[in-house]
């Protein structure tokens, strides 16, 4: 992972350390954050075509850094980054914005046959995931640095699609798991060196593709010292930068991998 994944990676981690989401939305709607949404489609393509790969609709989602379940929200309940945002305007305390939000959840589920694992070092985020019905299990190891327990071995196996943010390592201990490989859809940062990923991904006999290599808006920079340095990070690997959508935000780019034919 390049210096300028680690921090967005710790970026992530920040924002993930309260029990409930309001800060996470706070901090990050008025960057425009924007992954799951341009993401929607190739998440809901993906789900169809595994479905209709495996000859059946209930399906295993293993979310690396899955943070408070946007993810889940999207693909269980048609819920957007910006209707998660509207929610966390309202004012609750902790018990009463955890009942809510699961009365808010449940009035919105479209898929009940995804089953979602939540994989995050930040108990917070996960326990918020746990109590609101979006993660139907969690993994809390730091699977970057260890190896999962039991419980965790049981949780993650038979994983049918990965979602791989977060560090290799943590990806490569998930797949280990698995009998049969799983799909496995990430989002790099663009500018971020791939290399080591698609080498993890072939070694578990996984195809690697980029559906579209047009880097693509995540969030805008938080302050000028987070554009510089990435500016910076580009240019080093003499990548485009102006005219771009990196001279204005973070970007990243879809990568899917899919078992050997």
């Amino acid at each position: 992972m390049s210096p300028f994944a680690k921090h967005a990676h710790a970026t992530h981690s920040k924002l993930c350390q309260f029990p409930l989401p309001h800060d996470y939305f706070r901090d990050l709607a008025p960057l425009r954050y924007r992954t799951p949404d341009f993401s929607r489609d190739l998440l809901t393509t993906t789900v169809a075509e595994l479905r209709h790969r495996r000859g059946r609709s209930r399906l295993k989602v293993v979310d690396l850094a899955c943070g408070y379940g946007v993810n889940s929200a999207l693909l269980k309940h048609g819920v957007d980054f910006a209707g998660f945002a509207r929610l966390y305007r309202r004012p609750a305390g902790p018990e009463g914005a955890v009942a809510r939000d699961r009365a808010h959840f449940e009035a919105r589920l479209i898929d009940p046959e995804l089953t979602v694992v939540g994989v995050d070092t930040s108990t917070a985020a996960t326990g918020y995931g746990l109590a609101t019905g979006l993660l139907d299990a969690v993994v809390s190891t730091d699977l970057e640095h260890g190896e999962p327990t039991e419980a965790d071995r049981a949780a993650l196996a038979d994983a049918d699609l990965v979602l791989a943010t977060g560090g290799v390592a943590t990806l490569a201990r998930v797949l280990a798991l698995q009998t049969t490989p799983p799909v496995v859809l990430g989002w790099p940062l663009y500018g971020q060196s791939t290399e080591e990923l698609v080498d993890c991904l072939t070694t578990h006999r996984l195809t690697v593709s980029s559906p579209d290599t047009t880097p693509r808006h995540q969030r805008h920079f938080a302050n000028p010292h987070e554009r510089e340095a990435y500016h910076y990070s580009l240019r080093r690997q003499r990548l485009q930068v102006a005219g771009s959508a990196a001279e204005r935000s973070l970007c990243v780019t879809p990568l899917l991998a899919l078992p050997h034919a």
